[in-house]
């Protein structure tokens, strides 16, 4: 297993939302990451939704609660966080328009879509 944090690529970026960061003590490796951007179509909120649900999905099986005299560990509700965050990643997934993500100039038919798609979103440059 591989581990790299660099947030000029999508591996790191999904590390950072993740805060799968310190590479003493990493959770995903980079081929995981790599399975999950590209099950998410390289949405990173999605890729990192995802692998929240990963994560969660296996502190569940070893989540337990103990206690002895005053001393209490209770890690049952680890899953249950990192769930909640991965549905507000899916939400923020999921609000972001399609026609948002790449408009690129490429020929003046192609302006015209964008300044047109801009006019219909009520988006004016004047």
């Amino acid at each position: 297993m591989s581990f790299s944090f660099d947030t000029a690529t999508n591996i790191g970026k999904v590390r950072a939302l993740c805060r799968d960061t310190d590479a003493s003590s990493y959770v995903l490796s980079d081929e995981e990451i790599n399975v999950f951007l590209s099950l998410e179509e390289n949405c990173l909120y999605s890729s990192a939704a995802l692998a929240l649900e990963s994560i969660a999905a296996d502190k569940a099986k070893l989540s337990k609660s103990i206690s002895a005299g005053d001393y209490k560990e209770d890690t049952t509700k680890i899953a249950d966080q990192l769930l909640k965050t991965a549905e507000k990643f899916r939400e923020r997934a999921n609000s972001i328009p399609a026609e948002a993500q790449v408009e690129e100039i490429l020929t003046d038919f192609n302006y015209n879509d964008i300044l047109t798609n801009k006019a219909l979103r009520g988006e004016y440059d004047y």
